[in-house]
């Protein structure tokens, strides 16, 4: 299973596309999504603001603003791989 938290926030139209990207791998890989408002948390809104949608991975940051289609199919290939 392919643990992810995304940070985003409500009528987010950069986040709602990340979501969407997201759940088109869902049919090819086991893929939790958490999904995280930063909207309101004053530590996660003062750390990311208007840089979202974050998408992390065991701590890190995988990606930001936008899913990088081939990238994120290669991640999910190299965990599956594992």
């Amino acid at each position: 299973m392919i643990r992810l938290v995304l940070y985003s926030k409500p009528k987010c139209h950069l986040c709602d596309v990340m979501k969407e990207e997201l759940m088109k791998f869902k049919s090819n890989y086991e893929i939790d999504v958490s999904e995280i408002s930063i909207e309101n948390d004053e530590e996660l809104s003062g750390k990311y603001g208007e840089k979202i949608p974050v998408l992390m991975y065991d701590g890190r940051m995988i990606f930001k603003y936008r899913l990088d289609k081939v990238k994120f199919e290669r991640f999910c290939k190299s965990l599956q791989d594992k």
